[in-house]
């Protein structure tokens, strides 16, 4: 960079700009990029990560109570969610849906019954260490059995052929209680099967 002596003894570059002029206006340039990187990054650690639907839900039962949100959401599209929630076997679903069980009468308890016996055939693991955490465990077995209403025999059987066979699965050193408790549930749902079977013929 050629520089030239000017009248007041300062330097200047060829194209006439003071050196010392610009090179303030290059730092104050970069500190308020630095200043407003900082800022950006202080207001997004600021921002809470955002709350899965099954923690959303929980924190409503926990402010609203299992009996209102379940009148809330019953039948309609967020209900699905949940039954969806249940059967994929994720932990927070688990333990929501557990919570709306305790509210649920009717077909809404039917339903949610059958939610956590078809993510038995999803996890069986899963399931079982949730429902050892319980007060009572040996009710949560019952639930092993349930079946949808209305479904062909078929159908059920082959539902309870995959609960069957996942629970068979698991390392019996580590699960034989809980695992023995369900399967005596599902042979009981087999039989009660057979009996409507021959009733029918």
């Amino acid at each position: 960079m050629d520089l030239v002596e000017t009248r007041h003894g300062g330097a200047r570059t060829a194209s006439g700009y003071p050196v010392k002029a610009r090179s303030t206006r290059a730092f104050a340039l970069a500190l308020m990029l630095a200043a407003g990187f900082a800022a950006a990054l202080e207001k997004r650690e600021r921002v809470a990560p955002e709350e899965s639907p099954a923690r959303a839900l929980a924190a409503r039962v926990q402010r609203l109570g299992a009996h209102a949100v379940l009148r809330g959401i019953y039948d309609r599209p967020e209900w699905a969610d949940v039954k969806a929630g249940i059967v994929s076997a994720d932990p927070a679903w688990l333990e929501v849906g557990d919570a709306l069980r305790a509210a649920a009468e009717g077909d809404a308890a039917d339903e949610l019954d059958l939610a956590f016996a078809e993510a038995i055939s999803r996890d069986p693991q899963r399931v079982l260490e949730y429902a050892r955490g319980l007060d009572d465990p040996g009710a949560f077995a019952d639930l092993c059995g349930a079946l949808p209403l209305d479904a062909p025999v078929p159908q059920c059987q082959r539902a309870l052929t995959r609960r069957r066979r996942a629970l068979l699965k698991l390392p019996q050193s580590l699960w034989a209680s809980q695992s023995a408790a369900c399967l005596v549930a599902i042979d009981s749902a087999y039989a009660q099967l057979d009996e409507e079977q021959e009733e029918g013929e």
